[in-house]
């Protein structure tokens, strides 16, 4: 029991320390420098992604790859636009990568809407995660967990915050815990670490207040099986 409490602590920090008319014409464009920054980032060539940006985002986005790039390994990205936002210069990003601690291995899967911000030129002068779901688990197939939760909330709405097991928790379940962050650029806690309730389906669930501002809320939760272990971070767009 105590192994399993240091290995949920250490999986918790590992989470904690991470473009015809003028609007098809946009859509093209964002199309076009999402696929070249898929290309640049799974060929690891930043210096040709660096006509994308003007000079100081570059240098943001550059310094983020490398403090990423250092803790995770197998890196393999996927960029689109997202299509289901009015203003079309939106990334769906999609990451998968491996990390490895001592003879630990672990599996992240992420997932982000990224709104861009360009100047007339079409280049990138700042870029902002709306929303973003990340998982991080043991390496073990064979236990998968779903997160169901919506992406956008209006502020001070109560939305649930479900956590699906593939398969219905049995006496292998050790414990689920969360806590909320104050924001994706802030690893420091606003909550006391809550405990969730037990699905009857399988899983875990916990009602959540928004906040009373426009802005994010960042949860992190974690789960502790016999299967695996799994750290959760979801970050939920508040309008």
């Amino acid at each position: 029991m105590h192994y399993s409490r240091r290995l949920l602590l250490i999986s918790f920090f590992l989470i904690c320390t991470f473009y015809s008319s003028p609007a098809s014409s946009q859509n093209i464009h964002i199309e076009s420098l999402g696929k070249q920054l898929e290309k640049g980032l799974n060929k690891k060539n930043l210096f040709s992604l660096k006509k994308l940006f003007i000079e100081k985002a570059f240098k943001s986005f550059e310094k983020r790859y490398y403090d990423f790039e250092k803790n995770y390994k197998e890196i393999e990205w996927e960029i689109n636009p997202k299509n289901d936002y009015e203003n079309k210069t939106y990334l769906d990003v999609r990451i998968t990568s491996k990390r490895y601690i001592g003879s630990l291995k672990y599996d992240l899967t992420s997932r982000q809407t990224i709104k861009l911000e360009l100047n007339n030129n079409n280049k990138i002068i700042a870029y902002r995660i709306l929303n973003e779901e990340s998982i991080l688990k043991s390496y073990n197939k064979d236990l998968k967990i779903k997160v169901n939760s919506p992406d956008k909330v209006n502020t001070g709405e109560r939305y649930d915050f479900d956590l699906i097991i593939e398969k219905p928790i049995d006496n292998s379940f050790i414990t689920g815990e969360m806590i909320a962050l104050k924001s994706s650029n802030s690893n420091k806690q606003v909550s006391e670490p809550f405990g969730m309730k037990t699905k009857g389906s399988g899983g875990l669930f916990k009602s959540i207040t928004a906040p009373l501002k426009p802005g994010t809320q960042t949860l992190s939760a974690i789960i502790a099986h016999q299967k695996g272990i799994f750290t959760i971070t979801k970050k939920i767009e508040i309008d």
